[in-house]
């Protein structure tokens, strides 16, 4: 039997196939994501963004962004609108393996890069975390911006390796579905992150519908 191969071609024991096809995407979507980024037309997109960002805002009263780094299509539009119509703005902070949720901070000064280099809160009150402890509570319906290297139209997503948005989502998932607590998952991401299939295991999240850079929105087969 072969053995896996890493990205340098050394073997990695007890890696399985999926895992190691997704790594290999990652590695070529990071590449195609880079340059989707500092392509000029992005420029064009933003007034397509900027409708769409604050037509959401106006259905939803709370708003779960990541903050997105250089690579990554732009959450601080989608941000600025939610604020702009008062809404709940809740951004990820890492605790552990996994996340916790707080309200975006006024201040950026207040956002400091966490060991992967991503902005995150520094300090501030709970609002959601996957530990069973109080938070604050928040006004539903719920819009959850999730990042990813790759989509497909039928909703699957190819995460950053972390895990971490798999593990938000399914534990957000078994509090408040089935209830009055109506939300939506949405993949952020460039057209180019769009493909026609991505290694699926069974802990992965699927999204409801996908939210592309120029403001255009699919709804998959999970959207109700």
């Amino acid at each position: 039997m072969d053995a896996a191969k890493n990205n340098s071609g050394a073997g990695i024991p007890g890696e399985n196939p999926a895992s190691y096809e997704k790594r290999v995407l990652r590695k070529k979507m990071r590449e195609i994501c880079l340059e989707a980024a500092g392509a000029a037309a992005r420029i064009q997109e933003r007034a397509g963004m900027e409708k769409t960002a604050a037509r959401l805002a106006s259905e939803y009263n709370t708003i779960f962004a990541f903050i997105s780094v250089y690579g990554e299509p732009d959450t601080s539009v989608f941000i600025k609108e939610a604020l702009k119509a008062e809404k709940t703005v809740l951004v990820p902070r890492i605790n552990g393996k996994n996340m916790d949720f707080l309200e975006t901070p006024s201040n950026p000064e207040n956002l400091k890069p966490n060991k992967f280099g991503i902005p995150e809160p520094d300090d501030g009150k709970v609002f959601f975390s996957c530990e069973n402890k109080p938070a604050e509570t928040f006004p539903f319906p719920a819009l959850i911006l999730v990042p990813g290297s790759a989509f497909t139209k039928d909703g699957k997503r190819l995460g950053r390796g972390g895990g971490y948005y798999d593990r938000f989502l399914e534990v957000f998932r078994k509090r408040f579905s089935g209830g009055d607590s109506e939300f939506k998952t949405a993949g952020f991401c460039f057209p180019e992150q769009i493909i026609s299939g991505i290694p699926f295991e069974g802990h992965d999240a699927e999204m409801d519908c996908l939210v592309l850079s120029d403001g255009s929105i699919f709804n998959t087969d999970n959207s109700s």
